[in-house]
């Protein structure tokens, strides 16, 4: 069962980013496909995923480096049963807009406690701790929000002779290609990588000064894009 149905499951993943793409889905398939002949259930690893966050909390506000580094380990295994979770329901066909709740939920407190707790530590350090928090949890969402991967609009007859389709198949086969090659800024699987390798260099501050940089690049680019896409089709 561990590679029977690997490559049935590679057909339902939706990697957000080369993180996931490249370095977790080959951890998660694998264990979709151990599941899959068992009774877990995909809002079972949603829980289990942010289990693991709520552990790794206490060891990010006031563990030790060592503690810190456990924690960041359990970062990406979180976020292994949060790629495992969708793959698992689409592989058994069992998507529910209650998992769908659940999952997108459990995704934003799981920001907020990262965050929270590597603010707090941060804090020990600098007194505007809060403020670098408050920023950069203001930029994850907003990029969230956008959700960062712009679909182009349908284009109606009547608009097909005004456009420009050279440049529109320009912007649809660099979709394709982002997509295919897991380039999209700053995905979720892009944080918590960068949560984990900053934890480690022990360097939080240089990492709060990354998502407020990277992030606003990030929402420029999206917003760019989407301007781009809008002037073509109206």
């Amino acid at each position: 069962m561990f590679f029977k149905d690997l490559s049935e499951i590679e057909k339902v993943t939706r990697p957000s980013d080369w993180w996931t793409k490249y370095f977790l889905h080959p951890f998660s398939t694998r264990l979709v496909g151990l599941l899959g002949g068992t009774k877990v259930t995909p809002n079972q690893l949603t829980v289990s995923s942010f289990l693991l966050i709520l552990l790794a909390f206490p060891l990010l506000c006031w563990g030790n480096y060592f503690l810190g580094v456990i924690a960041a380990f359990l970062l990406q295994l979180s976020l292994i049963l949060d790629c495992a979770d969708g793959q698992l329901a689409r592989i058994k066909k069992i998507d529910s807009a209650f998992g769908v709740w659940l999952d997108r939920g459990t995704d934003k407190v799981k920001d907020f406690l990262i965050l929270f707790s590597l603010t707090l530590k941060y804090s020990k350090l600098n007194s505007n701790a809060w403020i670098f928090g408050f920023i950069c949890f203001f930029i994850i969402t907003f990029i969230d929000f956008l959700g960062f991967q712009f679909k182009l609009s349908p284009i109606l007859p009547a608009q097909e002779d005004l456009i420009d389709k050279k440049e529109i198949n320009i912007l649809i086969n660099l979709k394709k290609i982002k997509r295919k090659a897991g380039l999209n800024l700053f995905q979720i699987g892009e944080q918590y990588f960068f949560y984990t390798a900053f934890i480690i260099l022990n360097r939080i501050d240089w990492l709060f000064n990354f998502i407020i940089i990277y992030g606003s690049l990030a929402i420029l680019w999206v917003l760019f894009n989407t301007y781009r896409e809008k002037r073509l089709l109206d």
